[in-house]
């Protein structure tokens, strides 16, 4: 204990608590820069990358390894496709709705 109080004696407290909290700042915005890079990186990726290509390796694996490939991608394409009709049903409805509201 008695060389830690002589060690602070000897230094600027406040001066090392200032370049620490500066460091943890820089730490946080690095962090927080590199989270944006990264999402940004994973999302420009999945955009460029062919879909049909990707069916095609995943089928490729599957036989590789002799399992069932269902085409799930296929799935998810019928679902959003089911999803975005009735999206345009309900938008339709409201078209309607709010046509006859203003006909009032």
């Amino acid at each position: 204990m008695k060389s830690m109080g002589s060690v602070l004696e000897t230094m600027d407290v406040e001066k090392i608590s200032k370049v620490m909290e500066k460091f943890e700042q820089q730490f946080t915005d690095l962090d927080v820069r590199s989270e944006y890079m990264e999402g940004a990186m994973v999302s420009t990726t999945a955009m460029t990358t062919p879909e049909d290509q990707v069916e095609d390796l995943m089928r490729q694996v599957a036989d590789e390894h002799e399992i069932e490939f269902t085409g799930e991608l296929e799935s998810v394409k019928l679902k959003k496709k089911a999803e975005s009709k009735e999206e345009e049903e309900e938008e339709d409805d409201l078209s309607a709705r709010l046509k006859k509201l203003q006909g009032l």
